[in-house]
C-alpha cells in the first residue's frame, strides 16, 4: 500500500472515530459507539506513525470529545471497570491522535487495546445477561442429567438464585 493510500485510510478512520464519538455523546447507550470510535483510532495508528497531521480537524475534534465520552463511559460501567482505567484508555487514544510519535506510542496503543477489551467484554456480559445466559443453563442441565444417569444427582449446595457467581 502506498504512503498516500495509508494516509487516506487513516484519515477516513479518524473521521469515523469523530462520528462515533458524536453518537456516543448523543445517545443514552454510549458504550457501543465509544467502542467503534476507539477501534477506529486503534486501526488508524497502524498505517501511520503520526496521526497529528493526517486529518488535523478530526484530531482536534477527537481531543475535544475524549474526556466527555470517557466520563459517560466511566459512569455507565462504574461497577465493572474502574474509572481510572477508562480515563487512561481514552487519554491514550487522544494522545495517539494529538502527540507526535514518541517512545510511548506503543504503550498508548496498548492502553487503547486494553480499554477496548474491557468495553467489549462488558458488552458481551450485558448481552449474555439479556439473553438469560442460555449456555450456562444448558451446561447446568446437562451436568445434572449426567449426574442423574450416574446415580449421583443431588441438589445439595446448588442455589439457582446464586447471583454472586462469575457468570452473573
Amino acid at each position: 500500500m502506498s504512503e498516500a493510500a495509508r494516509t487516506q485510510a487513516a484519515a477516513t478512520l479518524l473521521v469515523t472515530a469523530v462520528e462515533n464519538f458524536d453518537q456516543a455523546l448523543a445517545t443514552t447507550h454510549p458504550i457501543y459507539f465509544a467502542v467503534l470510535g476507539l477501534d477506529a483510532i486503534a486501526q488508524a495508528v497502524a498505517p501511520c506513525r503520526d496521526l497529528v497531521d493526517v486529518e488535523p480537524q478530526a484530531a482536534a475534534r477527537i481531543a475535544e470529545q475524549t474526556h466527555p465520552v470517557a466520563a459517560r463511559i466511566a459512569e455507565a460501567i462504574a461497577t465493572e471497570v474502574p474509572a481510572d482505567i477508562v480515563y487512561a484508555g481514552f487519554g491514550a487514544a487522544k494522545d495517539l491522535v494529538t502527540v507526535r510519535s514518541d517512545a510511548l506510542r506503543a504503550d498508548r496503543s496498548l492502553y487503547v487495546a486494553m480499554i477496548l477489551g474491557d468495553l467489549r467484554s462488558y458488552l458481551c456480559r450485558i448481552e449474555i445477561r439479556r439473553r438469560g445466559d442460555p449456555l450456562r443453563h444448558l451446561a447446568r442441565e446437562q451436568a445434572a442429567f449426567e449426574a442423574f444417569k450416574a446415580g449421583i444427582w443431588t441438589t445439595a449446595g446448588f442455589d439457582p438464585r446464586d447471583t454472586q457467581s462469575r457468570w452473573h
